[in-house]
Parts: C-alpha cells; structure tokens; sequence
C-alpha cells in the first residue's frame, strides 16, 4: 500500500481519518519511467496545488512511517522533510518537500501491518500491499 493510497482511506465503520498505520514490512520501489524532476514532480505538485492530498493524512502517515523507514530503508530513503503545514510554491522548502512527497507518496509501500481506526482501535490488516478494509458480519447493520 502506497501512502498516496493510505491518504484516501477512512474508516467504513466512523469514517474517521486519518488511520494510523502500524508497518511491520515496507519496500523501496523506485519508480521507472519518468524522473521525479520530470513528470511526476508535476504529478506531486498538482496534487499539492489542487488539494488533493488531505495534509493532515500525510504528516500523520509520516509519523507512522518515519521509524520503520529510517530503519529499514536506511540508505535507499534518507532526508525526507514532511513539514506540519503544507508549504506554499513560493516557500523556500517547496521544492524539497516536492521531492520527500514523490518518495513518501510513491515509492515507499508498506507491504504489511495495520491500519488502525483511532476513534474505536478496530486494526484493518494489510496482507501483500493490499489493505483489507472488509467488515466483519457482526459490524454490518
């Protein structure tokens, strides 16, 4: 699961966002094709400009995240900047928070551990990259 994806997600039960996220494998898939300085820094900074990203869900999936990366990742992800408030184009750390989101967003996938409902602790796995977000038969009305 990609965080772009994780940014997407609420709970089916509350609707509440953002989910906290327990990884307990991620990879580094870099991605093929075009350079961050090319194409998809453009596909990063729309979804910035146009607020698609819901900010909070990525500094929270950030701080879920930063631990595990830091560790596992060391030396293939390093110097990602997630600041707590989106930045502005005309900010002086724009650009290098473009460059940590196309990493974060991305290129980081969390391939499995948890996604956790903070309002009532109800953990939705996730298995192969792929969130399970099904509800149990006594959780449908």
């Amino acid at each position: 699961m990609r965080l772009l994806t994780h940014n997407t997600l609420q709970s089916p039960l509350t609707s509440s966002y953002p989910l906290r996220i327990t990884a307990t494998e991620i990879k580094y898939i870099k991605s093929s094709g075009l350079m961050p300085e090319e194409g998809e820094k453009d596909f990063v900074k729309n979804l910035m400009e146009k607020k698609k990203l819901e900010w909070s869900g990525v500094v929270g999936g950030w701080r879920d995240l930063k631990e595990i990366v830091e560790r596992d990742l060391k030396g293939e992800v390093e110097g990602i900047e997630i600041p707590e408030t989106q930045p502005r184009p005309n900010d002086p750390s724009y650009t290098k928070t473009l460059k940590s989101l196309h990493i974060l967003l991305l290129e980081i996938h969390v391939i499995t551990g948890t996604l956790v409902d903070s309002s009532n602790e109800r953990v939705f796995k996730i298995e192969g990259g792929i969130p399970n977000m099904i509800l149990l038969e006594d959780e449908i009305e």
